[in-house]
C-alpha cells in the first residue's frame, strides 16, 4: 500500500523522492468529491510545468502532496466513491487525460449560487471548495498511481501518443480564451512569449479562425512553428504592419510569458 513518488513539502523546502508513499485507495480517508466515482490511475507518463517549478519555490504555502498535473494513465479501477468498493466500468483499462480541477462537496456562499447553476463551464473550473490535481490540495500525477475523481477522466483517442496526450492540460488552458469568447475572428490580437503555452495559444487562434494574430517572441525557430501568424521577434515588427513602432493598434493582448514586461508591454499594446 506504498508507491514511489515525487513529493515537494513546503516546510523543509524540500523535493523528495520516496519510496512509501500512501496508495490504499480502497480504505484510505473518506473523500469529499462531488463526483460518485473515483478512477485509481496507474501513471503512464507525467509532464513537468512551470507550475510545478514554482510550487517548489513557494508558489503554494503548505503544500505536501505529490506534484504534477500533466500527464496521461490508464484507469486500473473504479471505486465507489462514498464506499470505496470497486465497480465495473467501462474506462477500465483505457489511457486517459484528467480535468486538473475537482470540485468537492464544501459549502458554497450564496452570492455564487445561480453562476453555479448557470454556467457548467464555471462550476467544471472554478467551484469555490475544489481541489486541484498536484496544485492544491491533492497528490497529483509524479507517482505510480493517482484518485481522481472518474468524472474528470477523459478518454484518450487511439491515434494520440502519451507524449501527444499529456499536452492536453496546457492546450485546455489555450483553448479557454476561445471557450470564454473573449476573441472574435475580426479583432487584432497579439500573443506576447514563445514558450510551451504561448506557442499553444497562438495555433488555437489562428485554427479557430483569428485572422491577424501577432506573435511576440525572441526565438525565430520557435515563433515559426505556428503557422498563419505574425512574426514579431524582439519587438521588431514586419515592415508595413505597425510603422509607428509599439503604437497600440490591438484589440486584445494575451500575456503568456509570466514575467513584469511582459504585462506591461501588453498594455503598452492595447487600444485605449
Amino acid at each position: 500500500n506504498a508507491m514511489k513518488a515525487i513529493v515537494y513539502d513546503d516546510e523543509k523546502k524540500e523535493v523528495a523522492i520516496v519510496d512509501d508513499w500512501p496508495c490504499d485507495f480502497e480504505s484510505g480517508p473518506s473523500c469529499d468529491s462531488r463526483s460518485e466515482f473515483q478512477a485509481v490511475l496507474k501513471v503512464s507518463i507525467a509532464g513537468i510545468c512551470a507550475t510545478d517549478v514554482a510550487i517548489t519555490k513557494g508558489y503554494v504555502k503548505g503544500f505536501r502532496h505529490v506534484l504534477g498535473h500533466e500527464g496521461v494513465g490508464v484507469v486500473e479501477r473504479v471505486l465507489d466513491t462514498r464506499t470505496r468498493v470497486p465497480v465495473a466500468h467501462p474506462l477500465v483499462g483505457r489511457r486517459v487525460v484528467v480535468e486538473i480541477n475537482c470540485p468537492c462537496s464544501g459549502a458554497v456562499r450564496e452570492d455564487i449560487l445561480d453562476t453555479l447553476e448557470r454556467d457548467k463551464t464555471y462550476r467544471r473550473n472554478h467551484y469555490p471548495s475544489r481541489t486541484v490535481l498536484g496544485i492544491i490540495g491533492r497528490d497529483g500525477l509524479f507517482a505510480e498511481r493517482c484518485l481522481v475523481p472518474l468524472d474528470n477522466c477523459i478518454p484518450v483517442p487511439q491515434a494520440l501518443s502519451d507524449i501527444e496526450a499529456a499536452f492536453s492540460e496546457p492546450l485546455a488552458a489555450a483553448c479557454r480564451i476561445v471557450e470564454q469568447g473573449l476573441v472574435s475572428e475580426s479583432q487584432t490580437v497579439c500573443v506576447i512569449g514563445d514558450g510551451k503555452l504561448g506557442l499553444l495559444i497562438a495555433h488555437v487562434l489562428v485554427v479557430s479562425g483569428v485572422k491577424r494574430v501577432f506573435h511576440f517572441g525572441r526565438h525565430r525557430k520557435k515563433l515559426d512553428l505556428v503557422e498563419g501568424t505574425i512574426k514579431v521577434q524582439d519587438g521588431e515588427m514586419p515592415d508595413g504592419e505597425m510603422p509607428d513602432g509599439h503604437t497600440p493598434q490591438f484589440d486584445v493582448a494575451i500575456e503568456a510569458t509570466g514575467s513584469p514586461s511582459g504585462v506591461q508591454l501588453a498594455v503598452e499594446l492595447l487600444r485605449p
